[in-house]
Protein backbone atom coordinates (compact mmCIF):
# COMPACT_ATOMS: atom_id res chain seq x y z
CA UNK A 1 0.00 0.00 0.00
CA UNK A 2 0.95 3.18 -1.04
CA UNK A 3 2.28 5.37 1.88
CA UNK A 4 0.85 8.47 0.33
CA UNK A 5 -2.67 6.76 0.48
CA UNK A 6 -2.53 5.96 4.16
CA UNK A 7 -2.03 9.46 4.79
CA UNK A 8 -4.18 10.61 2.74
CA UNK A 9 -6.91 8.64 3.95
CA UNK A 10 -6.25 9.21 7.64
CA UNK A 11 -6.36 12.79 7.12
CA UNK A 12 -9.42 12.75 5.97
CA UNK A 13 -10.79 10.96 8.77
CA UNK A 14 -8.99 13.38 10.80
CA UNK A 15 -9.42 17.00 9.19
CA UNK A 16 -13.50 16.24 10.73
CA UNK A 17 -14.98 17.74 13.40
CA UNK A 18 -15.49 15.96 16.74
CA UNK A 19 -18.19 14.39 18.55
CA UNK A 20 -19.13 13.37 22.39
CA UNK A 21 -17.07 10.38 23.36
CA UNK A 22 -19.35 7.21 25.29
CA UNK A 23 -17.63 7.00 29.17
CA UNK A 24 -15.21 4.20 29.34
CA UNK A 25 -15.29 1.36 32.19
CA UNK A 26 -13.05 0.43 34.47
CA UNK A 27 -11.31 -2.16 31.86
CA UNK A 28 -13.27 -2.24 28.79
CA UNK A 29 -14.92 -0.07 26.51
CA UNK A 30 -17.40 -0.52 23.86
CA UNK A 31 -17.65 2.01 21.50
CA UNK A 32 -21.12 0.78 19.02
CA UNK A 33 -22.08 1.83 15.77
CA UNK A 34 -24.84 1.94 13.67
CA UNK A 35 -25.02 -0.06 10.21
CA UNK A 36 -24.74 2.00 7.04
CA UNK A 37 -22.84 5.39 8.25
CA UNK A 38 -20.28 4.72 5.82
CA UNK A 39 -18.03 8.06 4.29
CA UNK A 40 -16.51 7.99 0.90
CA UNK A 41 -14.06 10.14 -0.28
CA UNK A 42 -14.93 12.47 -3.39
CA UNK A 43 -11.64 14.68 -3.49
CA UNK A 44 -9.12 15.62 -1.37
CA UNK A 45 -10.84 17.37 1.00
CA UNK A 46 -14.30 16.21 0.36
CA UNK A 47 -16.17 13.37 2.21
CA UNK A 48 -20.11 12.39 1.79
CA UNK A 49 -22.46 10.24 3.27
CA UNK A 50 -22.35 6.69 1.43
CA UNK A 51 -23.80 4.59 3.85
CA UNK A 52 -22.95 0.60 3.89
CA UNK A 53 -20.25 -0.48 2.18
CA UNK A 54 -18.20 -3.64 2.92
CA UNK A 55 -14.98 -4.03 4.62
CA UNK A 56 -15.62 -0.47 6.16
CA UNK A 57 -18.58 -0.31 8.24
CA UNK A 58 -17.87 -0.59 11.87
CA UNK A 59 -20.71 -2.18 14.05
CA UNK A 60 -18.75 -1.80 17.50
CA UNK A 61 -15.27 -1.35 18.90
CA UNK A 62 -14.15 -2.80 22.52
CA UNK A 63 -11.14 -1.89 24.32
CA UNK A 64 -10.11 -3.82 26.92
CA UNK A 65 -7.06 -3.04 28.82
CA UNK A 66 -5.59 -5.57 30.70
CA UNK A 67 -2.38 -6.17 32.81
CA UNK A 68 -0.30 -7.06 30.07
CA UNK A 69 -2.17 -6.11 27.06
CA UNK A 70 -4.40 -3.87 25.48
CA UNK A 71 -7.26 -5.93 22.91
CA UNK A 72 -8.81 -4.40 20.33
CA UNK A 73 -11.66 -6.04 19.08
CA UNK A 74 -13.28 -4.37 15.79
CA UNK A 75 -16.64 -6.15 14.37
CA UNK A 76 -17.48 -4.99 10.92
CA UNK A 77 -20.92 -5.22 9.45
CA UNK A 78 -19.73 -7.21 6.72
CA UNK A 79 -15.94 -8.02 6.67
CA UNK A 80 -15.01 -9.64 3.32
CA UNK A 81 -12.12 -11.56 1.71
CA UNK A 82 -10.18 -10.79 -1.38
CA UNK A 83 -12.38 -7.19 -1.74
CA UNK A 84 -10.72 -3.98 -1.47
CA UNK A 85 -7.66 -2.76 1.04
CA UNK A 86 -8.84 -2.73 3.75
CA UNK A 87 -7.63 -0.62 7.47
CA UNK A 88 -8.93 -0.98 10.80
CA UNK A 89 -7.64 2.01 12.83
CA UNK A 90 -7.48 2.33 16.36
CA UNK A 91 -5.32 5.32 18.14
CA UNK A 92 -4.95 5.09 21.63
CA UNK A 93 -3.45 8.16 23.87
CA UNK A 94 -2.23 7.22 26.78
CA UNK A 95 -1.56 8.43 30.81
CA UNK A 96 1.66 9.26 29.83
CA UNK A 97 0.44 11.69 27.08
CA UNK A 98 1.70 10.18 23.82
CA UNK A 99 -0.64 9.16 21.40
CA UNK A 100 -0.34 5.44 19.43
CA UNK A 101 -2.22 4.08 16.48
CA UNK A 102 -2.32 0.38 15.87
CA UNK A 103 -3.55 -0.73 12.26
CA UNK A 104 -4.37 -3.84 10.61
CA UNK A 105 -4.34 -3.73 6.66
CA UNK A 106 -4.94 -6.43 4.49
CA UNK A 107 -4.79 -6.23 0.54
CA UNK A 108 -6.92 -8.62 -1.65
CA UNK A 109 -4.15 -11.39 -2.14
CA UNK A 110 -3.66 -11.26 1.51
CA UNK A 111 -7.17 -11.88 3.51
CA UNK A 112 -4.84 -12.44 7.22
CA UNK A 113 -3.28 -9.05 6.53
CA UNK A 114 -0.59 -7.54 9.21
CA UNK A 115 -0.80 -5.46 12.21
CA UNK A 116 1.73 -2.16 12.45
CA UNK A 117 1.80 0.30 15.70
CA UNK A 118 3.27 3.63 15.53
CA UNK A 119 3.29 7.12 17.28
CA UNK A 120 1.31 9.56 16.58
CA UNK A 121 2.45 11.99 18.98
CA UNK A 122 5.48 13.69 18.64
CA UNK A 123 8.65 12.15 17.00
CA UNK A 124 6.10 10.30 14.76
CA UNK A 125 7.18 6.47 13.66
CA UNK A 126 6.74 2.98 13.12
CA UNK A 127 7.46 1.70 16.69
CA UNK A 128 9.37 -1.89 16.99
CA UNK A 129 6.64 -4.26 19.31
CA UNK A 130 7.83 -7.30 20.15
CA UNK A 131 4.58 -9.15 20.79
CA UNK A 132 1.97 -7.10 18.50
CA UNK A 133 -0.74 -9.55 17.20
CA UNK A 134 -3.52 -9.70 15.38
CA UNK A 135 -6.62 -12.46 14.70
CA UNK A 136 -8.95 -12.05 11.50
CA UNK A 137 -12.05 -14.17 11.72
CA UNK A 138 -14.09 -13.57 8.62
CA UNK A 139 -17.08 -15.75 10.00
CA UNK A 140 -17.48 -13.38 13.13
CA UNK A 141 -16.69 -10.35 10.70
CA UNK A 142 -14.21 -9.25 13.23
CA UNK A 143 -10.57 -7.79 14.10
CA UNK A 144 -8.86 -8.69 16.90
CA UNK A 145 -5.38 -6.04 17.69
CA UNK A 146 -3.73 -6.94 20.70
CA UNK A 147 -0.93 -4.56 21.99
CA UNK A 148 1.72 -5.28 24.84
CA UNK A 149 1.50 -2.63 27.48
CA UNK A 150 5.21 -2.71 27.40
CA UNK A 151 5.14 -0.85 23.87
CA UNK A 152 3.10 1.74 24.81
CA UNK A 153 4.64 2.82 28.34
CA UNK A 154 2.78 0.47 30.50
CA UNK A 155 0.22 3.70 30.91
CA UNK A 156 -2.39 3.70 34.08
CA UNK A 157 -4.89 4.60 31.59
CA UNK A 158 -5.85 4.90 27.46
CA UNK A 159 -8.06 7.02 25.96
CA UNK A 160 -9.53 5.45 22.36
CA UNK A 161 -11.24 5.99 18.70
CA UNK A 162 -11.40 3.85 15.49
CA UNK A 163 -12.18 4.05 12.33
CA UNK A 164 -12.95 0.90 9.63
CA UNK A 165 -11.38 1.95 6.21
CA UNK A 166 -12.07 0.47 3.05
CA UNK A 167 -10.44 1.63 -0.33
CA UNK A 168 -11.87 0.38 -3.65
CA UNK A 169 -8.96 -1.74 -6.06
CA UNK A 170 -8.15 0.94 -8.30
CA UNK A 171 -7.29 3.37 -5.31
CA UNK A 172 -10.26 5.50 -7.23
CA UNK A 173 -12.39 5.93 -3.68
CA UNK A 174 -11.44 5.32 -0.09
CA UNK A 175 -14.90 4.71 2.37
CA UNK A 176 -14.36 5.55 6.34
CA UNK A 177 -16.37 4.77 9.38
CA UNK A 178 -16.00 6.39 12.23
CA UNK A 179 -16.86 4.23 15.48
CA UNK A 180 -19.69 6.22 17.62
CA UNK A 181 -21.35 8.42 15.20
CA UNK A 182 -24.11 8.35 12.96
CA UNK A 183 -23.17 10.29 10.73
CA UNK A 184 -19.32 11.83 8.72
CA UNK A 185 -18.18 13.18 11.80
CA UNK A 186 -14.45 12.31 14.00
CA UNK A 187 -15.57 11.45 17.49
CA UNK A 188 -13.52 12.52 20.58
CA UNK A 189 -11.12 10.60 22.92
CA UNK A 190 -13.45 8.38 24.93
CA UNK A 191 -13.10 8.21 28.58
CA UNK A 192 -10.55 7.12 30.21
CA UNK A 193 -9.77 2.76 29.99
CA UNK A 194 -8.11 1.96 32.76
CA UNK A 195 -5.74 -0.80 33.70
CA UNK A 196 -7.89 -4.08 34.63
Amino acid sequence: MKSWLTRAVCAAVLATGALAAPAASAATLTIRDSAGDVGVTVGPDSVRLHGSRANADLLRVRVAHRPRVVHATLVYDDLRRGTDWRLGIVRLRTSLGRTFQVSWNAESSNARGSADLGRVHQGRGGVRCRGLAHTVDHAADAVTLTVPRSCIGTPRWVRAKAYGVAVKGDFSRSYVDVAGTDRWVARDWSGPIRVG
